[in-house]
């Protein structure tokens, strides 16, 4: 048997964002074949994309590529006579410029019609983190060419399914952050529509509410601004900050709590892909209703 972690992103391009358009800009990012630098010396890529159906609905499949960009021309350490490697032994080094080092394959489905992206994020062998998806994503689908054609793509790495009810439920609320750029009006439920009716006509891309409190019994989140906090965790941010039950400090932030679901599977039975997609077929209603406790 075999334990991995699944984590996901958000990913929203501006208004028109039919599925197909989806598609359309997930292609187009593969054909562009461009690597992104995601960590120190690491750099990732959209590395095969392909269109499938997963129970009727479509959904792009493919494979995230990572591996280690080696600096040949950089400093040297000779392990031997413990000392700086010098010219002529550097001379001696013979890697051609196409072969990458520590590289790594992980799998993902993305679903157009709910614009969430699943992958493996962790595994005994390996790992692709939600921070890191998040620049490669972030920095490959906002480039010149896709970002004229499309405008800017708005990525947020979905939280741990409980972080927001965390923070809403801390017995002492005193601070609370809450950053939200409006998501797309065909993703909204009839209440959420009216709360993001006046920010669509004043044409506002991102909305920033600060709340503090010196009261003793701190604060009291309306229902308004639960609203907003859970539509927030998906579309930017949510940070709280207040005392638990032992009087100390607490601070929680959705950013900071990715979502990263445990799953066991037998890799005699099931590949890593069909593991992936028949796990995040189940895990994405939870994300999308996500109910507040």
């Amino acid at each position: 048997m075999r334990t991995v972690s699944i984590s996901a992103l958000n990913i929203v391009m501006p208004s028109p964002h039919s599925p197909e358009r989806y598609v359309e800009l997930f292609h187009n990012a593969y054909k562009l074949r461009r690597s992104i630098n995601i960590r120190g010396d690491y750099v990732a890529l959209l590395g095969a994309c392909r269109d499938d159906a997963i129970e009727g609905r479509p959904a792009v499949v493919g494979e995230l590529y990572k591996y280690f960009e080696l600096k040949v021309d950089s400093q040297w350490f000779n392990t031997l006579e413990n000392k700086i490697a010098d010219e002529d032994e550097k001379a001696q080094i013979n890697i051609p410029g196409h072969l990458k080092p520590h590289f790594e394959v992980t799998p993902f489905v993305f679903f157009p019609h709910k614009h969430r992206l699943l992958f493996i994020s962790k595994e005994i062998d390996g790992a692709f983190t939600p921070n890191q998806a998040h620049r490669l994503f972030e920095g490959l689908l906002n480039t010149g060419l896709l970002q004229a054609k499309y405008g800017q793509v708005e990525i947020t790495i979905e939280p741990s399914i409980d972080t927001l009810s965390n923070i809403l439920k801390m017995p002492t609320i005193k601070y609370l952050h809450i950053e939200v750029k409006p998501p797309n009006p065909d993703d909204q439920e009839a209440a959420e529509k009216r709360l993001f009716e006046n920010l669509y006509e004043q044409g506002v891309d991102k909305q920033v509410i600060e709340l503090h409190s010196n009261q003793q019994s701190g604060l009291t989140p309306s229902n308004e601004i639960r609203l907003l906090a859970k539509i927030a965790q998906s579309n930017g941010n949510v940070t709280g900050r207040g005392i638990d039950e032992a009087g100390s400090v607490i601070t929680l932030s959705t950013q900071e709590h990715p979502l990263e679901e445990r799953v066991t599977y037998n890799p005699r039975i099931q590949t890593r892909l069909s593991m992936l997609i028949s796990t995040a077929f189940e895990l994405l209603p939870r994300i999308i209703r996500r109910e507040l406790k």
